[in-house]
């Protein structure tokens, strides 16, 4: 069966005639990477969310650096497989942490208030599977010290309790 990308010219009859399937854009790989960066541009000119999306990218850097911070100090106590676990266990947290970020903090104003539910409630799910299919992967393709990567994995996870006291929005 021949696959042709919808045009205006294609018609119903003519895709039922010659039994041809259609894909749209919204059903290929590029669909998702155009909509984010759609996405992106929307975020940068809506002024309302600026504060929200400023504070969690601060919130991300901060874990950023503690989580490179403790990798060192572990490497210089007990060695490279330790600190290959620190470095996992806390990116397997951040990694999902932005993709919420920059689906939580899309929509803002009165207007947009059930944009703005729905993107945090899609984002928080979109979180979830994030970090279980890395959490997956990592015991499933990598060697790790179990410790070392569940310490830095509850300690970037608890990170934006923290960091609420240590910036103000």
């Amino acid at each position: 069966m021949p696959i042709l990308l919808q045009s205006r010219c294609n018609s119903v009859y003519l895709r039922w005639l010659f039994k041809v399937k259609v894909l749209t854009l919204k059903s290929s790989l590029f669909y998702e990477y155009y909509r984010m960066r759609l996405s992106l541009i929307v975020m940068l000119k809506t002024d309302l969310a600026k504060p929200g999306r400023i504070f969690a990218f601060k919130q991300i850097a901060f874990s950023i650096v503690v989580v490179v911070v403790s990798a060192l100090i572990t490497y210089f106590i007990w060695g490279v497989t330790h600190f290959q676990s620190v470095i996992i266990g806390g990116f397997v947290v951040i990694i999902p942490n932005v993709f919420f970020a920059l689906k939580a903090f899309r929509y803002a104003g009165a207007r947009s208030s059930k944009k703005v539910l729905e993107s945090f409630y899609s984002g928080e799910k979109m979180k979830m599977l994030i970090m279980a299919i890395l959490i997956a992967l990592t015991f499933k393709m990598l060697t790790i010290e179990p410790i070392a990567f569940f310490t830095s994995f509850s300690l970037v996870l608890v990170m934006p309790l923290l960091t609420s006291f240590l910036f103000k929005l």
